[in-house]
């Protein structure tokens, strides 16, 4: 499913009339623009979509690393957040770097496809509807359908979440500061 689908989609939860492009020059071309890429970027990050995690083998990057770690890494430069370090080790991750004491290290992390034909159809409705929300107002001016579409928008999350977690194999993880960080313990 392309963007301008998906916009599409977010125009007819709202009642407007389709674009026949996403780059058209109209209020509601303009208004899922201004909104469409954070929101895909984001909504990347606060789930574990299965089409947007990826595994690389990093490089080190010759720099000195700083205070207690022996390597620095540079993040692959479609980085969006980590999801796990295959190695079982600590790292560190500041301004674009991630710091270790493995010198070969894996990462598992969520990277920036911006691939849609790779998407799910779960995501793509969880896109266009928090499309719809965010320009709902602009293009609307309507409280109690905003309200309604964020209650469709926590519904439809909850799904994704759900039917995608079904299709991530469960890995065993090793307890340690990374894994207690992501969970948010430490």
């Amino acid at each position: 499913m392309a963007t301008l689908d998906v916009h599409n989609m977010a125009l007819y939860r709202l009642g407007c009339e389709p674009i026949s492009a996403v780059a058209e020059d109209s209020a509601r071309a303009l208004a899922l623009v201004a909104f469409s890429e954070n929101i895909r970027k984001r909504l990347f990050q606060e789930y574990l979509w299965p089409f947007a995690i990826k595994s690389a083998a990093l490089d080190e990057n010759g720099d000195t690393p700083i205070f207690n770690w022996d390597y620095a890494y540079d993040l692959p430069a479609d980085y969006l957040g980590p999801v796990s370090e295959e190695n079982d080790e600590t790292i560190h991750i500041e301004s674009g770097v991630l710091y270790s004491n493995v010198a070969e290290l894996g990462l598992k992390y969520i990277w920036d496809n911006d691939d849609p034909d790779l998407y799910s159809e779960l995501f793509n409705n969880v896109w266009a509807l928090e499309l719809a929300w965010a320009a709902s107002y602009k293009l609307c001016q309507d409280k109690t359908l905003k309200d309604q579409l964020k209650d469709d928008l926590k519904d439809a999350k909850y799904k994704a979440a759900a039917l995608h977690a079904r299709e991530l194999a469960p890995e065993e993880y090793k307890i340690n500061t990374f894994t207690l960080s992501r969970r948010g313990v430490i």
